[in-house]
């Protein structure tokens, strides 16, 4: 996923198109964002946008524990 002038772009996962969506007008939350290119759907805005936050998460908790260490419990 790459950000370039207030827009979120990453590429389909089914035929490698583009998909973007702007950031100064994002989709409304049970808008479904799907490919233009072939069509898939990937989810609502809002479960696209919750799993991107999750994986943003997975990943930050990841970084962490490679350079500090595992966190306690």
């Amino acid at each position: 996923m790459a950000k370039k002038r207030n827009r979120i772009t990453f590429q389909c996962t089914e035929c490698g198109h583009p998909v973007g969506m702007s950031e100064l007008n994002p989709p409304k939350d049970d808008e479904v964002i799907s490919c233009h290119g072939c069509g898939h759907e990937f989810g609502t805005y809002g479960e696209v946008r919750g799993a991107v936050i999750e994986m943003a998460r997975d990943e930050t908790d990841t970084v962490i524990e490679q350079t500090f260490g595992k966190r306690p419990g």
